[in-house]
């Protein structure tokens, strides 16, 4: 979400069926192991740094937030689109 955030243009049919699938996989995970929802905020800090890591090959100008901007509830919703902050 990183990227897409950023890049607006990148949110093709492929992104969302990713997006979705990445969805219910953490949905199944804690389903299967409720107590890894109190390392949420380790687990959402770890996956944002390792994110942008990857965004910033294709948006080598672009200057990510070090904290995610969203919280889990957030971008756990099925609707949830990132705003291109260019944009908006």
């Amino acid at each position: 979400m990183a990227n897409t955030a950023y890049r607006a243009h990148v949110r093709g049919r492929g992104w969302i069926s990713i997006r979705e699938e990445a969805r219910r996989q953490i949905v199944d995970l804690m389903n299967y192991s409720p107590s890894l929802k109190c390392y949420l905020p380790e687990l959402v800090a770890g996956a944002w740094m390792w994110a942008c890591e990857d965004a910033a090959h294709d948006a080598p100008d672009v200057s990510f937030s070090q904290a995610c901007p969203w919280d889990y509830e957030t971008f756990m919703e099925r609707a949830f689109l990132p705003a291109d902050p260019k944009i908006s």
